[in-house]
């Protein structure tokens, strides 16, 4: 989704993927689906990557997401992001519409409990509860919905085959 896996692939690997590449004119999935369908036999991760990015490393081909990977490459989210992969046994492709389908949940929630906190607030000039609650809920729900809104206005568009 981020374009920073990495492949170790031979030159016999590379010529049938350019080839896969010119049979199917063009773009028609995401590489690790093509080598995934080229490869079903050879293919090895560990934990369940070898290599991480750095959060601060620039990318030379993508830089409209630094500042998302910045954000997503913190070595707290990635170790999550590979033990939710490792105890699910769910690819990335499954495991990130669950997770943006768990965040706008969660902010949905969120931003409930805020506004019923407000409207409380409101109708009985009495909240009840400590005002932090319904300030960190409203915080959490506008970060999860910051975050997707980033990374939906900054995925590269597919093409149409």
């Amino acid at each position: 989704a981020l374009g920073t896996t990495a492949y170790i692939i031979n030159t016999k690997g590379i010529k049938m993927l350019l080839q896969d590449h010119e049979d199917n004119n063009g773009f028609y999935a995401p590489i690790p689906d093509v080598m995934a369908k080229l490869f079903p036999e050879s293919r090895y991760a560990t934990n369940p990557t070898i290599f991480v990015r750095a959060p601060n490393t620039k990318s030379l081909v993508n830089p409209q997401l630094d500042d998302l990977r910045s954000l997503l490459f913190q070595p707290s989210v990635v170790v999550l992001a590979q033990q939710l992969l490792i105890s699910t046994g769910l690819t990335t492709n499954v495991l990130l519409p669950i997770t943006v389908v768990v965040l706008l949940c969660l902010s949905a929630l969120s931003m409930m409990t805020t506004f019923d906190s407000l409207w409380m607030m409101y109708t009985t000039g009495d909240l009840g509860r400590p005002v932090f609650l319904p300030l960190l809920s409203g915080a959490f729900s506008l970060f999860s919905l910051g975050i997707l809104a980033k990374g939906a206005m900054l995925a590269p568009k597919q093409e149409n085959a």
